[in-house]
């Protein structure tokens, strides 16, 4: 017997991608793993880990570069089965494949500021930091400052962001 693991807190509500019978739920949130495709697979104390590795454990002492500017999960359009491992639910930011955010972004969904459907908004990106917080986070943030929001040690100043 193949049971269906249908798990919908890992699923945006606006993000219509479901998996179909028998395969589990598909996420629509997942772990940000540092900078570069090795990222999931960096030691703890590499400067481009971040918070998610499929090795290392991390405390809230090794956040160094902040709890409320560290990235521990955001949104994609393409996350995989939740029960799956790899890039289908860990990842690090691709830096040679950028855009990050926005329209065809690494990082992406379907919302917009404001509303859903006002197509001249810019795209958000619903983001979890590791002091808890969820914001909202657009293309307006630079790739350099997004990438040092990935890792948790990297030593990068993080200039102020404005969240939605």
């Amino acid at each position: 017997m193949i049971y269906r693991a249908g798990v919908i807190f890992l699923n945006c509500p606006i993000n219509f991608a479901r998996s179909t019978h028998p395969l589990p739920s598909l996420t629509h949130y997942i772990g940000v793993a540092g900078v570069g495709d090795d990222a999931a697979t960096l030691p703890l104390s590499h400067h481009r880990a971040g918070f998610f590795g499929y090795e290392r454990k991390i405390t809230a002492r090794n956040i160094i570069d902040g709890l409320s500017t560290t990235m521990a999960v955001a949104e994609v359009l393409d996350g995989g089965p939740w029960t799956a491992g790899g890039k289908a639910t860990v990842r690090g930011l691709e830096a040679n494949d950028v855009p990050y955010l926005g329209e065809g972004g690494q990082f992406a969904s379907h919302h917009r500021t404001g509303h859903n459907l006002a197509l001249s908004w810019p795209i958000t990106t619903n983001v979890l930091f590791a002091d808890g917080s969820v914001r909202w986070v657009t293309s307006s943030v630079s790739p350099r400052v997004f990438e040092a929001m990935a890792t948790i040690a990297g030593g990068e100043e993080v200039e102020p962001v404005e969240y939605r």
